[in-house]
């Protein structure tokens, strides 16, 4: 009968074989992937790999260590799981209301302290001592609900240390007795028992420093249950508040029962050597992973300091000097979140050995690129055998002897030194088939891909130690200035810590990080071939290695060697589907067969047991073993290494800082983003969104590691307000340069010579095109946001901005600000081009400047501004010079106006950037604009007509009922009491006279209508008219010349008729409509002539309101018709009022008195019979006849009052000087008059008297207009037959025309 075990072992065996070999179906020549169609056996199932292979020494001892890696790995979750709960633990105190520390029987500084507590209008809360007792000890019940659930997490925490302490002895035992019995602990158990003792010194750390925990149970917790009498397990409550309180309680028991384990303190060494030979070699495929071998190693001596005495130092022949090395090359590592540690602190509790930790310089660079020997042949041989990670400094070691944190300049070399070379790599594999790749193609792709892991994974651990060597070394007012001496903890460890240099250097290391770890995962999917293929043919040129070690070590008697290298042969067979059992046992085996490889043989003449060539090739498997697993999980061990979500953690300092959230300014990731947009990181516009990546991996730590949403809230909150604030702030900067180089584009090309060299812009502005360009779409916290449609959209905010800062601007001046309103809009619309052809999904610039206008629901802001100042400032303060077609404003403020009226905002103080771009283009364009801040001319209605486009009909609409209730309202009693108080009987006097004498007769027979007191407001009036008719037609010169109106309205409307006709199916419209204002008709544009033939209605019926209830004149001297007052008004007009104040009437009222009175006549037909019996123009035809006295006009009363109001304030030689200026333009503007009126034209422009245009002939007349003046209006001369009579009658001696002696009996002709 068959032994029943002999039986099960050969069912195992059969069942672990079939299931190994189970989807095998290629070669290694064809260099595919091993199909794995079955879940892989792990080390729980070691057993039936152990009975599969029975040429395994020491199958047993195996067994028994997976057991105790697989008590450290519940130890290791279990720690990580308390890890993660006591960090993001919160305290409670300040989060129940009512709770303060009256509530308690002895103050402690950790409650909280309501605000208004002993408020005497507050009601008494219910934990106040003087509160109902029922009531009090109701709230004290529930309070103790809502914390129960935490205490019960300090329960747990508690029976974890209780539990974890003897677990990890007994395995620390178990392994120490392997140990002395001569079998080494293998790699993987030294590096689990490794994470064991890190997670357990973290959380040991962890429970130290964070008093929430004991405030909560102390404060709240038990006393409340005091407070209200609560019946319970005493003890346990007692048990759990010492736990609470008492520091590193993991330390002190482990020290306690370490020195009960024998062979503990051989153990412990033997450890911490052997995480200093993994350090050396470089096997650590992670940061956590090497901190952790570190801190680890630390830990093991500090529990293991009771028993190294220097006795048993000297009796093991220990030296410290190799982990001496090794902690001075990591002065600071990373310990858990936010938390950094430096090594001697963990040192620091050891008494008997002093670890000389001073820094050496270089020393760092020497043991993290492995330079330093194991001093074991065997492992030694290890180093080098895949192409290490060449030196590149840096690391809180360099930091401390005066080096730099991250050296930049060579991680920017070897960085691109290794794209270069990951390149080759990749176009290798695309030009190769999977047959025709030789071994050593695949041999080189496979060692550039582990290469980019180290690189990927040096770079990382960079980043962590200077984030680490920022916390554990925290800057302070005295050092540095620019920290204010409030500044709390965490401002000091980063906000004010870290130089403009090493923010620069950071994003960029932070940059490759992610970069790198982007290119190698995708290339992995390119290079599996390769790879696959190269561990294939690497393990049957390993098994050709083991088939002749085999044979040499068969030679040998008692070989111990050989047995292992049988059993590694069957381990690594290429046949043998891989799994995590067999590859922890082939990795036992060898290292097992290394170190009996090294002992040293004793006996004469007796050779090593394999050859150093054997040996190298073991050592060379075992460390190709090693990345080959890494290899295979390459997205796994990326997504480890890449997680840099300690750059955000901040649990530690809150609670230290007794806060809820530090504000984003301190937040290192927005320091990062903030720099990025600063001028001087031109060169990282490629990094300009990784910072957003820290959000990334502290959500995914926090949702997946911590497991606490309000963590992930935060990171979402925090990391939605920093793109909003990026967008915000990276939007004006764009939206900045792009105005500026608008600004510089418009600006005069003969100025540009004097620009700021800083105003252009021209670096930064090609790299916001390049990343306007480049970013499409961008990923954060797993939203793919399309990044060009919302920054069209934070930019279409900005452009309505500006434009209300334009038009809030233009509000808040008069009407000599249209000219800048102009260039500001002409800057914003070129702006709004060159942004929009790199944002397509910007709203049109027309919309939104209507938006913000306003012109949607009513006529527009600018549209009301323009009218308001024309109509209520401009007509009432500026005086127009008819020469030079310009209004200024006039030296006497002779009505309220100046913006009071006119509804003017004040100024406002407006951003640049809004404006002209900058401060250099703002004082350019002020310099530039200037001079049209003093007058209105062309250059001002031009603008007008550009910035409005089809609204100026508009203007004009409002232009012209302002000028009827002036007509209506204001000007028509006047003119009544005028026409009502005139002399009744006033002849022109005889030229003989003289002009002395003619000008004193017309100032004694008008003297009493020369003071009537509202003789200014008249003339305010009239001025008023004038300014507003001339505001017409340069309105008209400007559309005219801009050809706007047709470009604007006629276009829109005419595409707009069709479109209707299109869409609605209408019968077409006539031709002669698209003809109508068609380009050159000359009808559309003719806003003067519109004017006058709307006003002429007007103007018959009000001159029925100024003649009414005065006598019917029969002749010209008993007239007072309005030609009668206008003449009296221009007398006095050129004589000068003392109310103007030592000006003259013209400089003050200007010339728009002149066109009012002119218009008004030509509306009357009195024009004509005005020219020919004006009284100012008589004084000056008798100055021509008898020439001109030179002095002023003497006095004709006694008290000296002549002219208008009083005093006259003109010499005759300047008033005849005047009158002859007044009687040229009369004639202009009748010319001007009849030329609009009959054929719908304009005339030439006004230049004065003298000028060729408008040369002034004997007669008075314009040149061009045949025979003497005629009177052809009302109440002109006829003779008999109706013919118009001239009022001159021959000549004089001089050649002179002389005038009529008798006007009475010219009259009655």
């Amino acid at each position: 009968m068959a032994d029943p075990a002999a039986s099960a072992a050969a069912q195992a065996d059969l069942l672990v074989r079939s299931t190994l070999h189970l989807g095998s179906r290629t070669a290694a020549a064809s260099g595919r992937a091993l199909a794995t169609d079955r879940p892989l056996l792990g080390l729980s199932d070691l057993s039936l790999h152990v009975a599969a292979f029975p040429a395994i020494p020491d199958a047993d001892y195996l067994c028994n260590e997976a057991s105790w890696i697989n008590a450290l790995s519940t130890i290791t979750r279990d720690a990580g799981a308390y890890i993660s709960l006591v960090y993001a633990y919160r305290g409670c105190c300040r989060a129940i209301p009512g709770l303060n520390t009256s509530s308690a029987s002895s103050g402690g500084s950790g409650a909280a302290t309501s605000p208004t507590a002993g408020s005497p209008t507050t009601p008494t809360s219910p934990s106040d001592p003087g509160a109902d007792p029922a009531a009090r000890a109701e709230f004290f019940k529930l309070v103790e609900q809502v914390i129960k659930p935490e205490v019960d997490k300090m329960k747990g925490l508690m029976e974890f240390y209780e539990s974890a302490v003897p677990s990890l002895i007994n395995v620390c035992k178990d392994a120490a007795a392997a140990l002395a019995g001569g079998t080494r602990p293998t790699d993987p158990f030294m590096v689990t028992l490794a994470h064991a003792f890190d997670m357990l010194l973290v959380l040991d750390a962890l429970k130290n420093v964070k008093t929430s925990l004991n405030n909560d149970f102390t404060l709240v917790y038990r006393r409340s249950r005091t407070l209200y009498k609560a019946s319970g397990n005493d003890v346990e409550i007692h048990t759990l508040g010492l736990f609470l309180a008492n520091k590193d309680v993991l330390l002190s028991k482990l020290k306690a029962a370490i020195p009960g384990i024998p062979s503990a303190v051989e153990f412990l060494w033997e450890f911490s050597h052997a995480l200093s030979d993994r350090l050396d070699r470089g096997h650590y495929a992670t940061p956590r992973g090497k901190f952790a071998l570190v801190k680890a190693a630390a830990y093991a001596m500090a529990l293991a300091d009771p028993l190294l005495v220097p006795k048993t130092m000297q009796l093991h022949k220990w030296k410290p000097d190799r982990l001496s090395r090794m902690f001075r090359a990591h002065p600071v590592v990373p310990f858990y979140g936010d938390l950094a540690i430096e090594t001697a602190q963990i040192l620091g509790r050891t008494l008997q050995i002093k670890w000389d930790l001073t820094p050496v310089p270089g020393e760092a660079a020497e043991v993290a690129a492995g330079s330093i020997s194991t001093g074991e042949a065997g492992e030694a041989a290890l180093v080098g055998a895949v192409g290490m990670i060449g030196t590149l400094g840096g690391g809180s070691a360099a930091a401390i002897t005066g080096g730099e944190l991250i050296p930049i300049h060579s991680v920017r070399m070897r960085y691109t030194d290794y794209l270069a070379k990951l390149a080759l790599a990749q176009d290798a594999a695309r030009r190769c088939k999977d047959e025709d790749m030789l071994d050593a193609q695949c041999r080189d792709v496979f060692e550039t891909f582990v290469e980019g892991l180290q690189l990927v994974n040096h770079l990382a651990v960079l980043i962590l130690e200077m984030n680490a060597y920022k916390y554990t070394h925290p800057t302070s007012h005295g050092t540095d200035s620019a920290c204010p001496e409030t500044a709390l903890n965490y401002e000091m460890a980063i906000r004010f810590n870290y130089r403009p240099d090493e923010k620069l250097a950071l994003i960029e290391t932070l940059s490759m990080v992610k970069a790198l770890a982007i290119r190698l995962e995708r290339a992995s999917i390119e290079l599996e071939r390769a790879i696959t293929k190269h561990i294939q043919c690497t393990m049957y040129s390993f098994q050709m290695s083991l088939t002749n070690m085999t044979a040499h070590t068969a030679k040998k008697k008692k070989s111990e060697v050989h047995g292992l290298l049988k059993a590694l042969a069957e381990l690594a067979s290429p046949s043998t589907n891989s799994s995590e059992a067999l590859t922890y046992m082939a990795s036992a085996v060898v290292q097992w067969a290394l170190r009996a490889a090294a002992v040293k043989p004793t006996g004469f003449m007796k050779d090593k047991e394999l050859k150093d060539t054997h040996v190298a090739e073991l050592a060379g498997f075992a460390h190709q073993l090693y990345w080959m697993d890494r290899a295979r999980n390459v997205t796994a061990t990326l997504r480890e290494t890449t997680d840099l979500s300690e750059l955000w953690f901040k649990e530690f300092y809150l609670e230290l800082s007794k806060t809820i959230q530090f504000p984003i300014e301190t937040s290192l990731p927005w320091i990062l983003i903030e720099k990025l947009m600063e001028p001087g990181a031109v060169d990282l516009t490629s990094s300009l969104f990784v910072p957003f990546a820290i959000y990334d991996d502290a959500a995914q730590r926090a949702l997946r590691g911590l497991k606490m949403e309000y963590l992930y809230e935060e990171i979402e909150s925090e990391a939605n307000l920093a793109l909003d604030l990026f967008l915000f702030k990276f939007t004006e900067k764009v939206f900045k340069a792009y105005k500026c180089r608008a600004a510089s584009d418009l600006f005069p090309t003969l100025y540009k010579t004097k620009f700021d060299k800083n105003a252009l812009l021209d670096g930064v502005f090609h790299q916001y095109e390049e990343i306007l360009d480049h970013y499409d779409t961008i990923s954060i916290l797993g939203r793919t946001i399309q990044l060009r449609q919302v920054f069209a959209q934070w930019m279409n905010l900005t452009f309505r901005d500006s434009l209300r800062a334009i038009i809030s601007r233009f509000e808040s001046m008069d009407i000599t600000g249209i000219v800048e309103l102009d260039v500001l809009l002409r800057i914003a619309r070129l702006t709004h081009t060159l942004l929009h052809q790199r944002l397509p999904g910007m709203d049109e610039f027309d919309d939104i400047l209507a938006e913000v206008d306003e012109s949607l629901v009513a006529h527009g802001r600018i549209v009301s501004h323009l009218a308001a100042e024309l109509t209520l400032d401009f007509c009432l303060q500026f005086a127009y010079n008819a020469v030079t077609e310009r209004f200024i404003r006039c030296p006497i403020k002779m009505t309220e106006g100046n913006g009071v009226h006119a509804g003017r905002a004040a100024a406002k103080q407006h951003r640049q950037e809004y404006l002209f771009g900058n401060k250099a283009l703002a004082g350019a364009y002020t310099a530039q604009l200037s001079p049209c801040l003093l007058f209105v001319g062309k250059h001002h209605f031009d603008a007008i007509v550009r910035v409005l486009g089809p609204r100026i009909p508009v203007l004009f609409g409002q232009i012209v009922t302002s000028f009827e209730e002036r007509v209506g309202d204001k000007l028509t009693p006047y003119i009544w009491a005028l026409c009502k108080e005139f002399p009744s009987n006033l002849h022109l006097p005889n030229l003989d006279a003289g002009v002395v004498m003619t000008f004193n007769y017309f100032q004694v027979t008008l003297k009493a209508a020369l003071a009537f007191k509202d003789l200014t407001t008249v003339f305010q009036t009239l001025r008023e008219m004038g300014n507003l008719f001339a505001c017409v037609r340069l309105l008209e010169l400007s559309m005219i010349a801009e050809d706007v109106l047709d470009a604007f309205t006629y276009s829109k409307v005419f595409d707009a008729a069709r479109e209707l006709e299109r869409a609605y199916k209408l019968p077409p419209l006539p031709a002669d409509f698209y003809a109508t204002g068609a380009p050159g008709s000359g009808q559309a544009l003719a806003f003067s002539r519109m004017f006058l033939l709307h006003m002429y209605p007007m103007m018959q019926s009000v001159q029925a309101v100024w003649s009414e209830g005065l006598p019917p004149s029969t002749s010209y001297d008993t007239s007072r018709e309005l030609y009668r007052v206008a003449s009296f008004l221009q007398f006095s007009f050129c004589s000068g009022s003392q109310y103007t104040k030592g000006h003259t009437c013209r400089e003050v009222f200007g010339d728009g008195v002149a066109w009012a009175l002119g218009l008004l006549l030509c509306w009357t037909r009195q024009l004509e019979v005005f020219s020919a019996l004006d009284f100012t123009f008589h004084v000056c035809h008798a100055g021509k006849i008898h020439g001109v006295p030179n002095g002023p006009i003497p006095a004709i009363s006694a008290d000296g009052s002549t002219g208008a109001g009083g005093a006259l304030h003109v010499t005759l030689p300047d008033f005849i000087a005047i009158g002859e200026y007044y009687r040229a333009l009369m004639a202009f503007i009748g010319r001007f008059y009849r030329a609009t009126v009959a054929s719908g034209g304009a005339v030439d422009q006004f230049a004065g008297p003298g000028s060729p245009e408008i040369s002034i002939t004997e007669g008075g007349m314009m040149v061009g207009e045949s025979g003497p003046p005629v009177a052809t209006g009302v109440g002109a001369g006829t003779d008999a037959s109706g013919k118009p009579v001239s009022l001159y009658d021959g000549a004089d001696g001089a050649g002179n025309p002389r005038r009529l002696s008798a006007i009475g009996s010219f009259a009655a002709q």
